[in-house]
């Protein structure tokens, strides 16, 4: 079970006596210590009880495994994506899937983040929905009652404080360096031209990262 599900249980959590290592059919594997013990599962009339693992998963909410499949005869029809519970004492019951594309090039968050760390290359997509208004920042209850704070457009650099402002980098330590990435042309199209405008403002000036 997800953490993201877990969050909508009224059931305590517990820890498990030993730890359980945890392999996902996306191909994730977790290390599982906490558990919520007879967790309800209804099936159409068909009510049962499972224990559930807490994996910090986001491809799926709950996954019941073999061992939950099999006491319910659980018969799986890939072609047809249904689920049949054929019960001897119960009359059949059946779970059909939602019809979808082919998910053979999905892969999960989790499998995504490792590869990045291991310095795949990755692109991120920027998706605007133009025909949608973008609403006001003046509808913020906070934006309201402090508008001189949120101006709509700055006219200069604001006065020098008081207070001067300093970050401690530990010995040793130099600042991060990030190679450059690709983005989509909309997103830099509109950087800039927000830098153009701080640079003519005088809010910013050309700089070389060391």
């Amino acid at each position: 079970m997800s953490s993201y599900f877990a969050s909508y249980l009224v059931v305590p959590r517990y820890s498990l006596s030993a730890t359980v290592y945890v392999s996902t059919p996306v191909g994730d594997a977790f290390i599982v210590d906490r558990v919520y013990h007879s967790c309800l599962v209804a099936i159409g009339s068909l009510e049962t009880r499972v224990d559930l693992l807490l994996i910090d998963m986001v491809d799926f909410d709950v996954i019941l495994h073999m061992d939950w499949l099999s006491p319910y005869h659980a018969i799986l029809d890939f072609h047809a994506k249904t689920v049949t519970l054929a019960l001897p004492v119960f009359h059949q019951l059946e779970w059909r899937g939602t019809p979808g594309h082919s998910t053979n090039r999905v892969i999960s968050y989790v499998k995504a983040r490792h590869m990045v760390e291991k310095r795949c290359l990755a692109y991120f997509a920027y998706v605007r929905d133009s025909s949608v208004a973008v609403p006001s920042i003046n509808l913020v209850l906070v934006v309201r009652e402090f508008l001189e704070v949120f101006l709509v457009d700055l006219l200069g650099i604001p006065l020098d404080s008081d207070i001067d402002f300093y970050i401690d980098l530990a010995p040793g330590n130099q600042p991060i360096s990030i190679p450059p990435y690709h983005m989509a042309p909309p997103e830099l199209k509109e950087w800039k031209e927000k830098l153009q405008d701080f640079l003519e403002k005088g809010f910013i000036k050309p700089s070389v990262s060391p």
